[in-house]
């Protein structure tokens, strides 16, 4: 409602964003405190109530119903953030929200260009950079003054062999304005990150997609502290029968058929790391496991 209000006019958005950032937040560190201390159901239905928490019939129809409302955030791209848990999650609402972009006239596709870049499994992927892009850095590079997380937006191409950089924090050297050499392939598009390259940032927005079978306490809290103000989450309701294990209790003993879906999701964000991932194998053991799962709930 607020955010709507804010949207309408220039003269409202400057009388209702101040309030915002001085006043309309502190139900938010409330909820914080309750993902953080286990407490998810309080906590969910706390944000259910102020229309924060968003659940659709799928995965498809989630990150739709997400993009729909990051589109409508008025906010600089580089004060929102689209957070989920997996790369090809963040792949999927990359693409969707550069699409968006594109369509609105805000990236020019005449300008594009195809880029390699090297994942972690050191195979050669390709993206579609333009200027305007949001961008980020995946791996340090102490020569270039660059830090794995650092983001910016891409300014334009230098020439053939450069691409031009204005960074949202100065980089060790002191240099908000850079260039990066092409053959530096180690850089991805910003506008959806994982809550691993979201750490340590602060956002006025952030919209989470939810994976409920990988999600745990760990990770809705670095999810949801991410911002001043608003945090929304969008989940998958024919996902969280999938995040479902016989370890998860809830406060009221109730069976698992006897648990409302908000009842359910909360089992699986007042869990710990070490329940979803026991054997201690860090976190490439839980990407497996999820990976597993997701699979599954697919083919059902």
């Amino acid at each position: 409602m607020v955010d709507a209000l804010a949207g309408r006019s220039t003269l409202l958005a400057s009388v209702i964003r101040p309030w915002q950032a001085r006043s309309d937040f502190l139900w938010m560190r409330e909820v914080v405190d309750q993902l953080a201390q286990g407490h998810a159901e309080t906590a969910l239905t706390k944000m259910a109530v102020k229309g924060q928490l968003y659940t659709e019939p799928d995965r498809e129809r989630t990150m739709h119903a997400l993009i729909e409302e990051w589109k409508k955030d008025d906010r600089p791209l580089k004060n929102k953030v689209i957070i989920a848990g997996l790369r090809n999650e963040v792949a999927t609402l990359n693409q969707q929200a550069r699409e968006h972009l594109i369509a609105a006239g805000h990236l020019n596709r005449d300008q594009a260009r195809i880029l390699p870049l090297l994942q972690r499994d050191g195979l050669l992927d390709h993206r579609e950079f333009i200027p305007g892009d949001r961008i980020v850095i995946t791996k340090n590079n102490p020569a270039l003054g660059l830090v794995n997380g650092a983001t910016g937006t891409l300014l334009g191409f230098d020439g053939q062999d450069f691409l031009s950089i204005q960074l949202d924090e100065p980089n060790a050297k002191g240099a908000s304005r850079i260039l990066i050499p092409i053959t530096f392939h180690h850089l991805d598009h910003s506008y959806s990150l994982t809550t691993f390259k979201s750490q340590g940032r602060t956002f006025d927005s952030a919209y989470v997609f939810v994976n409920p079978v990988m999600a745990h306490r760990e990770w809705i809290y670095v999810a949801a502290s991410r911002t001043r103000y608003r945090t929304s989450l969008y989940v998958p309701e024919n996902e969280i029968d999938q995040g479902q294990t016989e370890d998860l209790q809830h406060q009221e003993e109730k069976r698992g058929d006897e648990l409302t879906p908000m009842q359910k999701l909360s089992r699986c964000l007042a869990r710990s790391h070490d329940q979803l991932c026991p054997t201690h194998r860090g976190f490439s053991s839980v990407v497996e496991i999820v990976d597993r799962r997701t699979q599954k709930a697919k083919q059902e």
